[in-house]
């Protein structure tokens, strides 16, 4: 019974692992594209996993993405040449102390990906 109890308490541990922030700095563009091509490229690929792309100004977006009961808010500073995504906020991800819920990285990785992905194919185009 010790041992049930011993396994149940480190899969919980485990399950609510959390991790430092993830944060994408300066990530290059890597095509001859506009201002504005860039900032329709992260649009278009935030809209393909359900995050919610709002211009902040010129050079600035804000990425809201909901799953279920929990909410991350990114900050996407973003010029012809590069791009970041840092956190600016979240709900009912566990952050404290500069550390979160591990899905995040999960997330911040995906929208990442897709951005390239977009990227490419506007230069494509």
């Amino acid at each position: 019974m010790k041992k049930l109890i011993a396994l149940i308490f480190t899969l919980v541990l485990v399950g609510c692992k959390t991790i430092p922030v993830p944060e994408l700095k300066s990530e290059p563009v890597g095509y001859n594209l506009t201002q504005e091509q860039v900032k329709n490229a992260i649009v278009d690929a935030g809209y393909v996993r359900n995050w919610q792309i709002t211009p902040v100004n010129d050079n600035l977006l804000r990425g809201t993405l909901n799953v279920r009961s929990h909410m991350l808010e990114v900050d996407i500073p973003y010029s012809a040449e590069d791009y970041s995504i840092l956190y600016y906020g979240s709900e009912n991800l566990k952050y404290k102390d500069g550390k979160i819920h591990k899905k995040v990285a999960t997330w911040v990785r995906n929208l990442n990906l897709d951005i390239k992905k977009s990227i490419r194919e506007a230069a494509a185009k």
